[in-house]
């Protein structure tokens, strides 16, 4: 698992090692986020499938790599 680096709103912002546009999570603080990797049956890799979650227990998960990310509700 790797910690994020957040960026400031309208800028390109680094999560988890992953250079991306990441207007899709709130903006916090580098140590904020921890990823996990969702086991996806059939991969050789980790896959695509992550859960991101916050330290205030706000949880995402992304099926594509984070192309998109999907609030996880409980």
């Amino acid at each position: 698992m790797r910690n994020g680096v957040a960026a400031g709103i309208g800028r390109a912002r680094m999560l988890l090692g992953i250079a991306a546009v990441f207007v899709l999570l709130p903006n916090q603080r580098s140590d904020y986020y921890r990823e996990y990797t969702v086991p996806t049956q059939g991969e050789r890799d980790r896959g695509p499938r992550r859960i991101v979650a916050g330290q205030s227990g706000e949880r995402y998960y992304t099926a594509d790599h984070y192309r998109s990310l999907r609030e996880v509700v409980r």
